[in-house]
């Protein structure tokens, strides 16, 4: 993957994040914000299930280290028992999430942690 590639993948799922959100604004039940769309659109994108996508994330991401921003320097107890693939796992799914919500803070759509 290049890295107009990824950053093709960070733009569109960033884009359905916003899609999203406006589907479910005005809708009292969910009030939702940009953090929870954006975690439930990366947990499931294909960069992240997939462990080829580990490294091509870790290759142009430029928040390689975002694990360490959001969770501290600590490495859970499961993912320590997963090895290798699974730290990599780890450091590749908070980077992505951070370019998202980057990409989404882009669009100007965040405010107040709300996606408009």
């Amino acid at each position: 993957m290049t890295y107009a590639g990824y950053r093709e993948e960070v733009r569109d799922t960033a884009g359905e994040a916003v899609v999203q959100a406006a589907a479910c604004a005005g809708v009292e039940d969910y009030g939702l914000e940009a953090s929870e769309f954006v975690f439930e659109l990366v947990d499931q994108h294909r960069l992240v299930i997939y462990y080829y996508g580990h490294g091509c994330i870790m290759e142009h991401s430029g928040n390689y280290d975002a694990v360490c921003d959001v969770m501290g320097h600590e490495i859970p107890g499961d993912v320590q028992e997963g090895g290798w693939l699974a730290v990599r796992g780890w450091f590749a799914f908070w980077a992505f999430h951070q370019d998202v919500l980057e990409e989404v803070a882009r669009l100007g759509r965040v405010a107040d942690g709300q996606i408009l």
